[in-house]
């Protein structure tokens, strides 16, 4: 017997309390009748109890207390363990073939700079950036990343070499091979720059976008599927970069303090936008933290922008319970069991699945000399294969949930652009 849920977000509809074990061809009704390949990449504490897959998963499961399996849960060390599979090193023909795409775009007048800003012929397309080696790879990190784990990481990319266009255009062409790139900010920027500027750490304008500070990044999603961070720059002190699988979290929150994981799945998640209103819309959004959709989980979590919109007087005040569990749900992913650190090196690519991974950065102490301060390119893409999304994502999603047209920042009045420095 099947459930369901109803397209609308926190509003569970469920038909039955049978549980599956998933696989994307075959149902089985119990852990005797699931192959040991099937339950082979989840941990033991995941195994021992009744779960689904993480997608698609059985639809209402997470209302009714069970658990996540499949490749997007794991522990720290399971992802240490098996750090071979999701680093990718470039080789040097796959950084001669990126090299020769960007040549061709720059001998053939399709990108120049002007005005701090670089300008890209509008046509371009992924079948403009020909990588016969490259390409295959970078499809394979985003099946890993929307099919897999949900992150990876490319190594290799020689920006200290680069002029800082070459690193745009390279970046932007390698955007193209995930999807189309999406607004970040209400200026549209499609790479944008995460680089503390001098904006106040403690920003105290509740316009801030903490990503501009050398503050420490509070555990986030981005509005997209997917996000890349390049680093050009590594800082004097700090700015370490962690992740944590949001699914393993929720699922050792479900068997330690179910009645708060229960409450991650209502309809009571405010956010502010940080100044960034569409037309017609609120200075803030409800989506909740935990989402089901026809049978796909989706995690959306933005620490600091709950208590943000707090401000507004009608936002609803959170109460106790909820702020436990918010407290729960960021002390857990911050706690070694779950929490991936990695210093990002000059010419690492991370790239995450916003829907399964929460990330962040510690606080850092940049360099005085302007060219060595910290720096990373980000960009957010919409593949044409994804999850799907409840109506509430279009919120945060640019007023879309359309698989591969969704998600970014989109404010009228502004042009799609990359400046060539922070700003």
């Amino acid at each position: 017997m099947s459930r369901k849920l109803s397209s609308e977000c926190g509003k569970p509809e469920l038909k039955s309390v049978a549980f599956s074990y998933l696989s994307s061809r075959k149902v089985w009704r119990s852990t005797e009748e699931c192959p040991l390949s099937v339950l082979k990449g989840t941990s033991s504490i995941m195994r021992a109890r009744k779960s689904f897959t993480s997608h698609a998963c059985t639809q209402g499961c997470a209302m009714n207390g069970c658990e996540v399996a499949g490749p997007q849960v794991w522990l720290k060390d399971d992802a240490m363990n098996m750090q071979e599979e999701w680093a990718h090193v470039l080789t040097e023909p796959q950084i001669q073939e990126l090299e020769s795409a960007v040549l061709s775009i720059l001998e053939g007048g399709r990108a120049s700079v002007a005005d701090n800003y670089v300008h890209l012929s509008r046509d371009m397309s992924k079948a403009d950036f020909p990588l016969p080696t490259l390409g295959p790879l970078l499809d394979q990190v985003l099946n890993e990343v929307l099919e897999g784990r949900g992150f990876a990481l490319i190594k290799g990319f020689p920006v200290e070499r680069w002029t800082r266009l070459q690193i745009v255009v390279a970046y932007y062409g390698i955007g193209l091979h995930w999807g189309k790139l999406r607004r970040q900010n209400k200026k549209a920027h499609l790479i944008g720059h995460v680089k503390d500027i001098g904006i106040d750490p403690d920003y105290k304008d509740p316009s801030t976008r903490v990503y501009l500070t050398r503050a420490a990044q509070p555990y986030h999603v981005d509005s997209s599927d997917v996000v890349g961070l390049m680093c050009l720059k590594t800082a004097k002190e700090g700015g370490m970069s962690s992740w944590a699988s949001s699914f393993a979290v929720y699922n050792e929150m479900l068997h330690t303090h179910p009645h708060l994981a229960k409450m991650l799945a209502e309809p009571i998640w405010y956010l502010d936008r940080k100044g960034e209103v569409p037309v017609g819309k609120q200075p803030h959004f409800m989506v909740p933290i935990v989402n089901i959709h026809q049978g796909y989980l989706s995690i959306y979590l933005n620490d600091g922008y709950y208590q943000l919109a707090q401000r507004h007087a009608d936002v609803p005040r959170m109460s106790q319970d909820q702020e436990e569990a918010l407290k729960v749900f960021i002390q857990l992913l911050s706690s070694e069991k779950f929490r991936v650190d990695y210093w990002l090196q000059p010419g690492d690519l991370q790239i995450l699945n916003n829907h399964c991974c929460i990330h962040t950065r510690t606080a850092f102490i940049d360099f005085e000399e302007p060219g060595l301060k910290r720096h990373l390119l980000r960009l957010w893409a919409a593949p044409k294969k994804g999850w799907l999304l409840p109506d509430c994502f279009a919120e945060p999603y640019g007023g879309s949930t359309v698989i591969g047209d969704r998600g970014g920042i989109q404010i009228q009045g502004f042009t799609d652009c990359i400046p060539l420095e922070a700003e």
